[in-house]
């Protein structure tokens, strides 16, 4: 029986030789929460990325989806992702051990955005997000027009959590949530783990060349988190029903349909200095309008601050125009989507119905979320 950390081995055998004859190196899951898992490969044509994707997901109808939403976009003139490779039989995944995988070349640049934001880069990223919409619009699908599953996504999250549901759950992070607490006894803690990081196995954390036990969270860092929650929680209880209103009033309207990326972070987005390289990560591809698209990039890379929120949107269109009831759409989204965002976080973490894994990567999200929602 083949050894499950000798699988990507197997799978690499489905290529030619020159895309893989020089070597792999283990990356983990790259700092994301998907379960997927990727590998660096080394090959005479260049350097690649093996992804192998989450157990059960995606099926591989969907996965043909997207690799199919992928070549259209490219035969319509836009290449700012990594294509897969197609394997010695003309395949753009290869299922072994009950798992999907895919290779694809390495993006180049950095996803490092917050560490080094300005507005030739915000300009270059939501051009780029147009082009991507521009070349994907012409996509089939089975409707062109239809009500837009984040927003009816986002309207069962907020009804779900009542004011009074809400309540208890502030009352369990303010009195039992205090640091030391058993609230969390069931929370592991990486304290160095960065974007590049992942799990080794079921035992530790790969960080670099070494692997590092989880341990149980310091103090400070139980307050970080319990202070970001306790800031987030109230701006929750506040904005819940009038934006509730909103996300009704906007998923009952019909508008146009095309593929959308859907699940946009700035660690997805690579530039090389102020140049928009491409995007990565397609895992969440789905059908929707691209107000969707434009409200996720826009709060991922502007914090909602009004200034650069309007600069990266008037970029987009330059491009790309949008519709009256689009621009509408984008305001109404900016809000449910941080609170929604805000409520799957602090149900992640504070319901303890499962294992939590949290890092310094988790509570500094919390605290820029909390930043966010104390300005939306």
């Amino acid at each position: 029986m083949t050894k499950p950390h000798r699988r990507h081995l197997d799978v690499l055998c489905n290529y030619h030789d020159d895309y893989v004859a020089l070597g792999t190196e283990f990356l983990g899951n790259a700092g994301g929460y998907s379960g997927a898992c990727f590998w660096k490969v080394h090959g005479k044509k260049g350097t690649f990325c093996l992804r192998r994707w989450a157990k059960n997901y995606p099926t591989l109808e969907r996965l043909q989806y997207i690799h199919a939403v992928q070549w259209h976009a490219q035969t319509e003139g836009f290449c700012g992702f990594p294509m897969p490779v197609e394997t010695l039989e003309g395949m753009t995944c290869v299922e072994e051990g009950g798992f999907y995988w895919q290779l694809e070349p390495w993006m180049k640049g950095k996803a490092d955005f917050l560490k080094n934001p300005n507005t030739n880069r915000l300009v270059s990223a939501m051009t780029a997000l147009a082009e991507f919409h521009n070349a994907t619009q012409t996509f089939p699908i089975l409707k062109e027009k239809g009500t837009s599953p984040l927003l009816l996504e986002h309207e069962k999250t907020l009804l779900r959590w009542t004011d009074s549901r809400l309540a208890e759950l502030e009352d369990r992070v303010g009195l039992d949530g205090m640091a030391g607490s058993d609230l969390f006894q069931d929370v592991t803690f990486i304290s160095g783990l960065s974007d590049s990081d992942g799990p080794a196995g079921t035992e530790g954390w790969q960080i670099g060349n070494r692997v590092t036990i989880p341990c149980k969270m310091s103090i400070k860092s139980q307050t970080r988190l319990q202070n970001a929650a306790l800031r987030i929680l109230p701006r929750v209880r506040e904005l819940r029903r009038p934006v509730l209103t909103q996300v009704v009033r906007k998923s009952n309207q019909l508008m146009r349909l095309q593929p959308c990326l859907y699940d946009i972070h700035s660690e997805h987005l690579f530039f090389e200095k102020d140049r928009f390289v491409g995007f990565i990560d397609f895992g969440s591809l789905g059908n929707d309008n691209a107000a969707v698209d434009v409200a996720r990039m826009l709060s991922a890379l502007t914090g909602s601050q009004g200034k650069y929120w309007l600069t990266g949107l008037a970029a987009y269109q330059s491009v790309r125009p949008l519709r009256p009831e689009e621009l509408a759409a984008i305001q109404v989204i900016r809000r449910s989507l941080m609170l929604s965002m805000a409520i799957r976080w602090l149900e992640y973490i504070f319901t303890q119905s499962h294992p939590v894994m949290c890092s310094t990567l988790l509570v500094q999200r919390l605290e820029r979320l909390a930043d966010i929602l104390e300005r939306v």
